[in-house]
């Protein structure tokens, strides 16, 4: 009778913690799966911020946003003209619940939404002043060489000594010089093509030659260049001046048409008044 109630009462009690075992098991999985599926949608969500497309595009046209920064103000911007959307709807206007239809392709980086052109237009304005970062460097690069042809230093400390003097290129010089232990070359070509522009990556291929055949030949290549960076900037002068004549022109012609037609509607209002006094008359 004893043993039939010991086991009356093992049995439940190994079912009970065959049950316990199993929960825990099942626990552990469901965690295992939460974890695993919340760590694919922080990936997602973390490759969609860090779109190399849409920091390329702000990093090239100068602005100081980052790509977080920039998906987080256009998700701002959609929600406030959505509420604004509401606020409408409720008062029985529809129109605004195409605002943040408007802001959020509007705000869409990629072709063929406005957004695109707009960081291309920005681009072409920022290589510009880049263009002419690039040729203060490499005037700089050029005095150091002189300065201390007799005792040359290194590349390295060449662009070292002149990130102060040029704040438009610090960015990129600054990461060129992080990563100019591992390989001077990559860096440099890294840094013309993060710059973006032909005088930019000029000027890192000079460099490149210096790092290779040595400092010793650092004023030789620097002055070999002198005429080329010139005539680009002579050019790219030029090519600013016909911008600016050519948008003088059109705001010129559209002065004088906005002109014309306000004469023209006076005229017709003067003429209409005196036929009706004709008329009166």
């Amino acid at each position: 009778m004893g043993y039939v109630i010991l086991a009356l009462g093992l049995i439940p009690s190994v079912l009970l913690v065959m049950g316990a075992g199993q929960g825990e098991y099942v626990g552990i999985r469901t965690r295992a799966r939460i974890a695993v599926g919340w760590y694919g949608t922080k990936m997602r969500v973390r490759k969609r911020l860090e779109d190399e497309q849409l920091v390329s595009l702000l990093r090239k046209s100068g602005l100081s946003l980052q790509a977080y920064q920039y998906h987080y103000l256009r998700i701002g911007l959609t929600l406030v003209f959505l509420l604004m959307g509401v606020v409408g709807l409720l008062h029985g206007r529809m129109l605004p619940m195409l605002f943040p239809l408007v802001v959020w392709f509007g705000l869409e980086y990629r072709q063929p939404f406005p957004m695109h052109y707009g960081f291309l237009a920005l681009q072409k304005q920022a290589a510009l002043e880049r263009d002419k970062a690039v040729y203060l460097l490499y005037r700089l690069l050029l005095q150091e060489a002189v300065a201390f042809h007799t005792r040359p230093i290194g590349v390295y400390d060449m662009i070292r000594r002149q990130l102060h003097r040029v704040p438009v290129l610090r960015p990129f010089l600054e990461r060129c010089l992080h990563d100019w232990v591992d390989d001077p070359a990559a860096a440099l070509q890294r840094f013309g093509e993060e710059v973006g522009t032909s005088q930019a990556k000029a000027l890192a291929h000079m460099l490149m030659e210096i790092e290779e055949a040595g400092v010793a030949v650092a004023l030789d290549v620097l002055q070999t260049n002198l005429e080329r960076f010139r005539a680009d900037r002579i050019a790219a002068f030029r090519a600013h001046l016909n911008t600016r004549s050519i948008l003088a022109t059109a705001l010129t012609m559209l002065g004088l048409g906005a002109t014309s037609f306000d004469l023209m509607v006076i005229i017709q209002i003067y003429s209409g008044a005196l036929m009706g006094a004709t008329v009166g008359g």
